[in-house]
């Protein structure tokens, strides 16, 4: 037979609160549930202790509410920048205006420095749109599967000072793919944390996405 678990008397829990005076340090989320009278002066009342996590609670909430409305603004006006980039290139009439569009929209809206642009030698566009690029530096980004944020060391520092930009740019390096397409694309910031290897690449994904097919359309 189980025996019989009685309730606690008033008596008994004011006892063990007696005895255990800092136990709604432990469980500040009872404060929050339960109807509290106001004290007398002197002492902070469970009350006033009660207002007070509410406060907090609030506080919080508005700190996440601006977080992410914040969030919102910045994914909007990417998106309008993202959209603005689409309708440069569908305007342009050929594989050189294609990347010219990507260079301007690029600029302008992404607070880039330079956008440069190379095909794999061989290429029908190379020497039209495109010098011949150096090997050394670009080789190893046409290898590329997805966006990356390099390190910019000599191969890529001699690239930048060749065009005349800061050896201390930071670079997102997007790969341009297609049936008959093969190249780079090396976006410029002057800032040298302005891409970091912990941003993510979605976005340059899509940029790739767009210059490949505006490119291969074209061409």
């Amino acid at each position: 037979m189980t025996d019989e678990v009685l309730p606690l008397t008033p008596e008994q829990i004011a006892r063990y609160l007696t005895d255990h005076a800092d136990f709604f340090i432990d469980h500040e989320a009872l404060l929050l549930s339960m109807q509290l009278p106001h004290s007398a002066p002197g002492a902070i009342s469970l009350v006033e202790r009660q207002a007070a996590l509410l406060r907090d609670r609030v506080s919080s909430l508005e700190q996440t509410l601006r977080a992410l409305h914040a969030q919102a603004q910045a994914n909007e006006s990417l998106a309008t920048r993202m959209h603005h980039l689409a309708l440069a290139l569908m305007a342009a009439d050929g594989p050189c205006e294609v990347i010219e569009a990507a260079r301007t929209r690029l600029c302008t809206d992404f607070d880039l420095i330079a956008t440069l642009v190379a095909l794999e030698e061989g290429h029908s566009l190379t020497g039209v749109c495109f010098s011949a690029p150096p090997e050394t530096a670009w080789t190893p980004l046409f290898e590329l599967k997805q966006p990356a944020i390099p390190r910019v060391q000599a191969a890529l520092r001699e690239l930048l000072l060749e065009h005349g930009l800061p050896e201390t740019a930071s670079v997102a390096a997007i790969p341009l793919h297609g049936t008959d397409l093969r190249g780079a694309m090396l976006l410029v910031k002057r800032e040298p944390q302005g891409f970091r290897p912990d941003m993510g690449t979605l976005f340059l994904e899509q940029i790739g996405e767009l210059v490949s097919t505006a490119l291969e359309r074209a061409h």
